[in-house]
Parts: structure tokens; sequence; C-alpha cells
């Protein structure tokens, strides 16, 4: 593990109390384990929420293994039907190899895959949402700044994650540019940092 790292604690049975006065008011991440096994969404495959819904519409980013697209500067969206999304990650061809499916509104854009979902009760208050991530393997995301908490559900496979606190924000380079002002971009590429150009990045701890 990185020095700079800090692991994430994991927990079972947390009561929302719990939850809230130890890891929420902290702002500590915490991995909670086996909360979501009885989730209907636990079974899916890519074949099933294909089969299920498919036909509908979604907006990919696509130039998402650009190096412009790691460092939150550039990607262009394509829409298409979910099955062809889906279809080209199954395949792993080229096309899937530059696009993620990001931030879809399951009730607005895969109605049919909505009551698979349960609201955790850590979970007060929902601004818009619950969303869908569907990536291939591999896959980069650029690290970037939310304006809410959130709770991550994996489904299938594994997903690295580096979290890293608002007070070093400066520390990770922002990009001036931002999603109406509601997402800030590092111009950092974590995976494989220029210590040259980032040199505060050296040092800034996170949790993985």
């Amino acid at each position: 593990m990185n020095k700079n790292a800090k692991e994430i604690k994991r927990v079972s049975l947390l009561s929302v109390e719990e939850f809230e006065n130890y890891y929420l008011n902290s702002e500590t991440p915490v991995i909670i384990e086996n909360y979501i096994k009885e989730w209907p969404a636990m079974k899916w495959t890519l074949s099933s929420i294909k089969a299920k819904a498919g036909h509908n519409k979604v907006f990919v980013r696509r130039n998402t293994s650009q190096e412009d697209y790691k460092v939150g500067k550039k990607y262009n969206i394509e829409s298409m039907t979910f099955n062809e999304y889906v279809e080209n990650i199954e395949a792993n061809n080229k096309k899937a190899q530059s696009s993620y499916l990001a931030v879809q509104n399951i009730k607005i854009a895969l109605p049919e895959l909505a009551n698979d979902i349960c609201i955790p009760s850590y979970v007060k208050k929902l601004h818009g949402g619950p969303f869908l991530w569907l990536a291939r393997k591999g896959h980069y995301e650029f690290c970037h700044f939310d304006p809410d908490d959130n709770f991550l559900i994996v489904f299938s496979g594994e997903k690295h994650v580096r979290l890293y606190r608002a007070n070093d924000l400066e520390n990770l380079y922002p990009n001036p540019f931002g999603s109406n002002g509601r997402t800030i971009q590092s111009q950092v590429n974590c995976d494989n940092p220029d210590f040259n150009k980032f040199p505060n990045f050296r040092n800034v701890q996170f949790f993985e």
C-alpha cells in the first residue's frame, strides 16, 4: 500500500446512529460488509439487465481512455441504447475501450431496474437518483470532488477507490472547469502523477 494511504475500516451490523456518530459526522469513510445481499440487484448479470432495460436510451462518455479524460479536461457524450453499450462491454471491442456509462438516473433512464434497488437506511435525503455506473475492466475515472456525501454500492466486480479530504483540494490541483459548478476535477492522474508538475500532491494522504 502507498505510504500516504490509510486503509478504510470494514464493519458489519452498523446501526444508523453508529454510522452517523463515528463516520458521517467525522467525514471518515467506512465499508459496510454484507449489507445488501438480499437485494434483487445482487442477482444482476449483463444479460439480465440488458433483457430488462436494453431498449432505453442512455448517455455514454466517450474518449475516456485519453489522457485529457484522466485529468478531467475533456470527453464527449454519445447517445445509444443501453443494449448497445452492454454489448460493447461484453465484446470488449474498440469502442468499449474508450467508453463509460456514468451517472445514469435509474428511475429516469432505466426505470425497469428501479424496483431491484432499495435505498439504504443510512441515507436520509436523496438528491436525485439512485444512479448507475457501469464500466469496462480497467477503466480509470478522473479524480473529482462531489457536492454530496455518497453511498457507493458495488453489485459486481471490483472498484479501487481513493478518497481525499476536502481540505486538500488545492493540493489536488483542481481544473478551473466544472459541470455547472457541481463537480471539480483534478488535473492529476492519480495512477501516474507528475510530481514535477504537481509537487504538493506528493504528500497528500488519502483513504484507499
